[in-house]
């Protein structure tokens, strides 16, 4: 008997009850992942199918995550690209479709300016770190990048680690 790759579950919150899903690893033969799914619960029977939809596609996103022989400039640009993760990430964080010159120049960013740094285009997301992230903004420093510049690109990470630490990877 094979496990299901997710569980639907209800959990009251402040003023109302939402839906939540569990995800399973086949792996490790645990539960790995606990993420809400922004779905009211107040007509259960009626959303249900909406939760199941969103879980369903949350599962996506989540199967398709940074894996760790992939650099971090590699799901850097998989993250920001057009219908990538960030723009399902989105939709099903706020049900609201996220701006598609946002998601362009953020990817020109990560094209340009990131992923031809050496130490985000050899390592992994696991193996980032801070020191690396300050050798980034001192050598665009160098480079006579503006302020913005650095801050922009600064953002582009920032959203995309984020990204990692709460949808559990």
């Amino acid at each position: 008997m094979r496990h299901a790759s997710y569980c639907l579950y209800r959990k009251k919150e402040k003023n109302c009850v939402m839906w939540y899903a569990k995800f399973w690893d086949y792996e490790k033969r645990r539960y790995w992942a606990y993420r809400t799914l922004k779905v009211r619960a107040s007509r259960k029977y009626l959303r249900r199918t909406a939760a199941r939809e969103a879980a369903e596609e949350m599962l996506g996103g989540l199967k398709k995550s940074a894996s760790a022989d992939e650099s971090f400039a590699g799901f850097l640009a998989r993250f920001w690209e057009l219908g990538g993760i960030c723009e399902r990430a989105h939709f099903l964080k706020t049900r609201k479709k996220i701006s598609r010159s946002y998601l362009k120049s953020s990817s020109l960013l990560v094209k340009k300016h990131i992923a031809p740094n050496h130490a985000f285009s050899a390592n992994s997301a696991e193996e980032l770190s801070a020191g690396m992230v300050h050798d980034f903004m001192a050598d665009k420093a160098k480079q006579g990048a503006s302020e913005d510049l650095i801050n922009k690109c600064l953002k582009v990470i920032r959203v995309a680690t984020r990204y990692l630490f709460e949808w559990g990877d």
